[in-house]
C-alpha cells in the first residue's frame, strides 16, 4: 500500500513537470496533424496511379497510418534513455540513495507522460481523423 501511495505521488509530480513545458505539448499538437497531412498527400499522389497498394485502398491506407500514429504516440517510452543517461552520468548512484526506488520513479514518470500524451495528442488526433477522414474508432 505504501508503494502505491508513493507511485501516485511520484506520478502526480511527473504530471506537473510534464505540463510545465507547455510549448513542447503545443508544438506536438501542431506537428502531429502536420505529419498526418503530409502522409495524406503522399499517399494521395501514390494512389493517383493505382487503386491498391499491398492490398490497401486509399482509405484503408489512411486508416492504417492514423491507427499506427495513435498507437506510437500512446506506447512511446523514454525510460530506457533516461536510465542510460543516469548510468553514464553517475546520477543513478545518487538516485539509489533516495527513499523512492529509481525504477518506481521511472515507471511513475512514464505512466504520467502517457496520460498526458493521451489527453493532449491522441484525443485531438483521433478527433481530427474522425472529422477529416470519417474514420470511426
Amino acid at each position: 500500500m505504501n508503494a502505491l501511495i508513493k507511485f501516485f505521488g511520484l506520478s502526480q509530480l511527473s504530471l506537473k513537470k510534464d505540463l510545465m513545458y507547455r510549448a513542447d505539448f503545443l508544438l506536438s499538437l501542431f506537428v502531429t496533424p502536420v505529419i498526418l497531412i503530409v502522409h495524406f498527400f503522399v499517399w494521395k499522389a501514390v494512389f493517383t496511379t493505382t487503386d491498391s497498394v499491398g492490398g490497401f485502398d486509399f482509405m484503408g491506407m489512411i486508416t492504417y497510418l492514423i491507427y499506427g500514429q495513435l498507437i506510437s504516440i500512446f506506447i512511446f517510452n523514454a525510460a530506457s534513455s533516461v536510465l542510460q543517461q543516469k548510468v553514464q552520468s553517475g546520477q543513478l548512484v545518487e538516485d539509489l540513495l533516495k527513499p523512492a526506488h529509481p525504477f518506481l520513479v521511472l515507471l511513475s514518470g512514464s505512466v504520467s507522460s502517457r496520460v498526458v500524451a493521451f489527453l493532449l495528442e491522441v484525443v485531438p488526433l483521433a478527433f481530427i481523423a474522425a472529422i477529416l477522414f470519417k474514420i470511426t474508432f
